[in-house]
């Protein structure tokens, strides 16, 4: 007997409508013929399976089952023990056939039968969430789940030799065998699409029914190389084109052949993150599939002339007929983990070309349009795929109404003032006051500006020049940048910033993978001064490196922070607004990820609120509304201190 286990990532399952697609004929993936394809009726009174095909028992009710569950927007059956389904096949033959389930395991910790073909009362093949077993031949597989809280498809396939006398049998759902008895659980989770074939499907035929199912329920097939086909074949995610990007995959999708309609997705690892909606009804064999780079949503490092960007970034690639697709991007912000100011706005930054370089003329700025009470940020009327190979790459940013990019050009070596600075504004309200001085305070321009555009400031000499931009509400932007000798030498193991250790004595080799015979020279703070490339640094603060051949210099600044005490302090927590008519925000920022606790009293200590906790970040903002006027006092736990700040409320 061959035995082949692939799985996925997954979500719930939809019970698709065959009204939906007239006449037309609906298979999984495309793939004809199936002997078994049930989902979740999303219609019924009590949760049930209704099949997709014309045979006998096209619904099945499950007894005293849980209400279903909601994955990807699809309803899925919730298993819970003590619940099972039993599909009866009949005596076909199963001597050949493939197998594709959707499930999520809530007991990860716990081997839970998932299913199990039933003949003369007795289990034969059975799959659970640890292994999968022959039991009449004694043929067993161990599989290793690395990620075991996520959803997931399993396709199991076999071809063995053909029972001599038919016999009737059931494919039994969620429940532990009886016989024999096996030291394993029923299970507990979520169910929401299974499918069977009575042949073994080819891999070609196998991709499709699992792409079908990992686009419905928000699942990422096996990383890093999965490839997503359509009915067709056309392939939709070519994984090993975008290994940066293979995690978290989902999409929102038309198929008209496997019945799927998906305008409205998240990936079923980490729901409602970022979710995808059609703002047009999608097309036949439409899609725009993504996946992110697994990093965190914490802030990134500090590129010269750009705002500070989340580490997280997203692929999106969209399959439209060469035509660009519109849809709506919803982040939840309430998972980021970067300081915000007092009424953050956030950014989408798109980086057209597909390459991840956010500072190229083609990366495009989209304000979002709206952030609701639930933190969620709104970016509507957004087109995907314009660009001739319909990748885009995503990034996200936190500050105020009005950004402002800035790109630098290089002077020639020798004291040319031959460079420039072109600052590209977007948002705020105009009109725009710019200004642009030198690391002394001589201001090289002061321009007045109509509207958003690109202003460029000419014949700049090498040097540190400060960008300061305000706009008709007086919102502000400031930022700095270098203009460095066009051939001067970058130091390029040095890095922007470093924390001071526990010793208090930073050692850093500026020299490290350069070319010999360059001069150095550091500056800092409190008269710090050191023609080595070699440098022990031992105060935190800004220091400026320049490195020089020939005539030609590279500065660069290097951020030395404090090393980290853990103290919380009240310097770690800002009230705004203060005083408030009721609703107020808290920030508060630690030295590292922690645990964070906020309760609200009355002036005379008597419970004014309820509490709000947080755990896992660096940087929180809780939100809170009091009725009543009066003296507050909000107060912050942490495992390595308390701070309590005074709020005034005037209703």
């Amino acid at each position: 007997m061959k035995i082949t286990r692939c799985f996925l990532l997954f979500l719930a399952a939809l019970l698709a409508d065959i009204s939906v697609f007239g006449q037309q004929r609906i298979s999984p993936g495309g793939v004809k013929g199936p002997l078994v394809w049930f989902a979740t009726d999303s219609n019924a009174v009590k949760p049930s399976f209704r099949s997709l095909i014309g045979i006998k028992d096209s619904i099945l009710v499950m007894r005293n089952a849980a209400p279903n569950l909601s994955m990807n927007f699809h309803p899925s059956l919730s298993f819970k023990g003590t619940d099972s389904l039993s599909i009866p096949l009949g005596d076909s033959s199963l001597a050949s056939a493939t197998f594709f389930f959707v499930y999520r395991s809530q007991t990860p910790k716990a081997e839970g039968a998932v299913w199990y073909l039933s003949k003369h009362n007795k289990a034969g093949l059975i799959s659970t969430t640890s292994r999968m077993a022959d039991l009449e031949t004694y043929q067993y597989m161990n599989f290793s789940d690395l990620y075991p809280t996520n959803a997931k498809v399993s396709t199991y396939m076999h071809q063995k030799i053909k029972d001599t006398i038919p016999s009737s049998q059931f494919l039994k759902i969620g429940r532990k065998p009886v016989s024999p008895s096996l030291p394993i659980y029923a299970f507990t989770g979520l169910i929401p699409e299974v499918i069977v074939y009575n042949r073994v499907l080819s891999s070609l035929e196998r991709l499709k029914v699992e792409s079908y199912l990992a686009i419905k329920y928000g699942v990422t097939l096996s990383a890093p190389s999965a490839t997503y086909l359509n009915s067709s074949g056309k392939i939709i995610w070519e994984g090993m084109a975008y290994t940066n990007y293979y995690h978290n995959i989902a999409g929102i999708a038309r198929d008209d052949s496997s019945g799927l309609v998906q305008p409205k997705a998240t990936s079923t690892n980490q729901p409602g993150l970022l979710t995808v909606t059609a703002e047009k009804q999608l097309q036949n064999n439409t899609s725009l599939v993504w996946g992110d780079n697994d990093k965190s949503l914490s802030e990134g490092p500090k590129i010269l002339g750009m705002p500070t960007l989340l580490q997280k970034k997203w692929l999106m690639v969209t399959v439209n007929n060469n035509k660009p697709l519109s849809a709506e991007i919803v982040l939840n912000t309430k998972d980021i983990d970067a300081p915000t100011p007092a009424d953050p706005v956030y950014w989408m930054l798109i980086d057209r070309s597909g390459t991840g370089d956010f500072t190229l003329p083609a990366t495009k700025y989209v304000k979002m349009s709206s952030l609701d009470k639930d933190g969620k940020a709104h970016f509507e009327g957004v087109s995907w795929g314009s660009n001739p190979n319909h990748l885009d790459i995503v990034a996200f940013t936190v500050g105020n109404n009005l950004l402002a990019t800035i790109t630098a050009n290089s002077p020639d070596c020798g004291g040319a003032n031959n460079g420039s600075i072109a600052v590209k504004i977007s948002g705020g309200v105009a009109p725009f006051n710019l200004v642009v001085t030198k690391a002394n305070g001589e201001t090289v321009a002061a321009k007045s500006l109509s509207s958003m555009t690109t202003e460029t400031i000419n014949k700049l000499i090498a040097g540190k020049y400060f960008i300061k931009l305000t706009d008709a509400m007086n919102a502000k932007y400031s930022d700095s940048v270098y203009l460095n000798d066009l051939h001067g030498p970058q130091p390029i193991a040095l890095a922007p910033a470093y924390a001071l250790p526990a010793n208090g004595m930073l050692f850093i080799k500026a020299d490290s993978l350069m070319p010999p015979g360059l001069s150095y020279q550091w500056t800092g703070p409190n008269g710090f001064s050191s023609f080595n490339a070699d440098v022990r640094l031992t105060k935190p603060g800004t220091y400026t490196l320049k490195c020089s051949n020939e005539g030609c210099s590279y500065l660069q600044d290097v951020t030395v922070t404090p090393y980290p005490t853990g103290l919380f302090t009240d310097k770690n927590v800002t009230i705004y607004p203060n005083p408030s008519k009721g609703a107020f925000s808290a920030g508060i920022t630690l030295d590292a990820p922690g645990d964070v606790r906020m309760l609200i009293h009355s002036s005379d200590g008597k419970p004014g609120g309820t509490p709000i906790q947080g755990s896992g970040k660096a940087n929180y903002t809780f939100t809170g509304s009091i009725n009543n006027s009066g003296l507050f006092l909000l107060e912050f736990r942490t495992n390595t201190g308390v701070v309590t700040k005074k709020l005034v409320v005037i209703n």
